[in-house]
């Protein structure tokens, strides 16, 4: 699915990382597919996967947790908390890949929990749609307590 994102940060030291503002969550996202200069304060559409260096795997959780996306410590590393839904996980962001059908196809209407290496990010283009302020505020969860979580 396609978002429309502010660029919070580049980072000076690995130029592939990039922290995002989405839904009015902050994400820090390994930019894969940059095909023009990103600079901060800049609004662009983009998309979103998962990556995981030995192969995403999604398991059934019944935990008390909350949907959401939770970072792990200082770098791209994410504990993924959604609804899979055939080839979408929902977890306030979507994150589409039709590994998860094929794969998971079991999965679908559950919820699930995967932990990943890496949030990538693919930018498109320049954003130029009227409801970027809308989409880049509005939030599907309220304000998660942990400064770390994203629902």
């Amino acid at each position: 699915m396609n978002y429309h994102v502010r660029i919070i940060e580049v980072a000076q030291d690995m130029e592939e990382e990039v922290v995002v503002e989405v839904l009015g969550r902050r994400l820090t996202c390994f930019a894969s597919v940059c095909p023009h200069a990103i600079l901060p304060g800049g609004l662009y559409s983009a998309d979103f996967s998962l990556w995981a260096a030995n192969g995403l795997e999604l398991r059934e959780t019944n935990e008390e947790e909350d949907f959401g996306l939770t970072q792990l410590g200082e770098g791209f590393r994410y504990r993924v908390v959604g609804l899979l839904d055939g080839a979408v996980l929902d977890a306030g962001i979507q994150f589409e890949d039709e590994a998860f059908t094929a794969e998971y196809g079991f999965l679908t209407k559950h919820k699930v929990v995967t932990e990943v290496d890496r949030i990538q990010i693919a930018f498109v283009g320049p954003a130029n749609s009227d409801d970027i302020e809308y989409q880049l505020t509005t939030r599907k969860n309220p304000q998660p307590k942990n400064r770390n979580h994203v629902e």
